[in-house]
């Protein structure tokens, strides 16, 4: 039995947590075509791991500031339970009308 690598694991909890910063300053914009906001901080606490099966990411929104989002993921496999613990900080897109 394998394990998986510890960058799909963080990768996963920056892709869910982006978006859901995305979703919280912006929640009817067109993803495809609106800014993102960028990840500038990965805080990474690896707890279990798997070696097949799904992971699944969730993130929450633990503060949306002017200039600043972070957001918490939480990484989970549906056999071997809470794989990783995730704090993602991302600098906010500047608004279309420039505030």
């Amino acid at each position: 039995p394998g394990l998986v690598l510890a960058w799909p694991i963080i990768s996963l909890a920056d892709i869910a947590a982006t978006a859901a910063a995305f979703s919280a300053i912006a929640p009817d914009a067109d993803q495809s075509s609106a800014p993102m906001p960028l990840a500038f901080q990965i805080s990474t606490n690896l707890i279990g791991n798997a070696g097949h099966g799904m992971l699944v990411a969730e993130a929450e929104v633990q503060s949306c500031g002017r200039t600043v989002i972070v957001a918490q993921t939480r990484v989970t496999h549906e056999e071997a339970g809470l794989v990783a613990i995730v704090s993602v900080t991302l600098r906010r897109p500047p608004s279309p009308s420039g505030t």
